[in-house]
C-alpha cells in the first residue's frame, strides 16, 4: 500500500471482496443497458474533476447522473 499503513491495508483488505462484487455488478448493469466501458470511465472522470475543482454542487450532480439508470455521465 502506498501509504505504508498496515492498519489501513488491513481495513481495506476486509472490503476487497465486497468491492469486487459491487464493481462487477455495477459494470454488468452498465453493459446490460448498452453503455460502454468508456462511458463508465467518463462518468468517473466527471466526478473526480468536480472534486478536484472543489465544486461540491458539480460533484453531486455528476455523481447523481452517474448513478441514475440510463445515464452514464
Amino acid at each position: 500500500m502506498a501509504s505504508g499503513s498496515k492498519l489501513l491495508a488491513f481495513v481495506l483488505g476486509g472490503f476487497e471482496q465486497s468491492l469486487r462484487r459491487s464493481f462487477a455488478a455495477s459494470y454488468k448493469g452498465y453493459f446490460a443497458r448498452g453503455d460502454s466501458f468508456d462511458e463508465v470511465v467518463d462518468a468517473h472522470r466527471a466526478v473526480l474533476q468536480a472534486v478536484r475543482d472543489r465544486d461540491v454542487g458539480g460533484a453531486e450532480k455528476a455523481m447523481r447522473s452517474h448513478l441514475s439508470p440510463g445515464s452514464a455521465v
